[in-house]
């Protein structure tokens, strides 16, 4: 299952959640990308909130309207993580490595629903792949679109080419 919902959040909500996250304020930690054995790219993040760990980032609350949404349609939902990714360009535009999100220690998959948030206008598709790494689809980001898909599809993001940055929104869940 992989679903798209443009407009996920208003309009006006879309303004105000860009305008926060990509300001000179929002706290970012860097790290590199690596697809198998090389680097790929740089990438800031920022976790929102992470199962298990004490406490949550004080700017958590910017992403309510975002779980709001995904109340509406999944109802109460068990939050796992929730995480700002901001990639920047990388002229090879090759994905990063295709991926789940969430596993545990003994690598088998934790059920959950990925909701991947644009939220703005980028090059640097997400991609989706099938068992054998085929390529079943690509979604390119669109500010205010969302994609909820299950968490034990393989997808790998990729970084722009042309834009200067690439911001989403990935939020895991298991609706209750």
């Amino acid at each position: 299952m992989i679903e798209t919902f443009e407009n996920f959040i208003p309009p006006k909500r879309q303004d105000i959640l860009s305008d926060f996250v990509a300001s000179s304020a929002f706290p970012y930690r860097f790290h590199n990308i690596h697809n198998g054995e090389h680097s790929l790219a740089k990438q800031l993040t920022h976790h929102l909130f992470m199962a298990g760990e004490e406490g949550q980032s004080p700017h958590y609350p910017i992403i309510s309207p975002l779980l709001e949404s995904i109340q509406d349609l999944y109802g109460d939902i068990l939050l796992y993580r929730a995480k700002v990714n901001v990639t920047m360009p990388n002229p090879s535009g090759d994905p990063q490595t295709p991926h789940t999100d969430l596993k545990l220690e003994d690598g088998g998959l934790i059920p959950h629903l990925v909701c991947l948030y644009y939220v703005n206008d980028s090059d640097g598709p997400t991609y989706f792949y099938d068992d054998d790494l085929n390529i079943i689809e690509e979604i390119h980001p669109r500010k205010g679109t969302a994609v909820i898909f299950d968490g034990d599809i393989l997808h790998a993001g990729s970084n722009p080419i042309t834009t200067p940055f690439r911001f989403a929104i990935n939020i895991n869940f298991l609706p209750s």
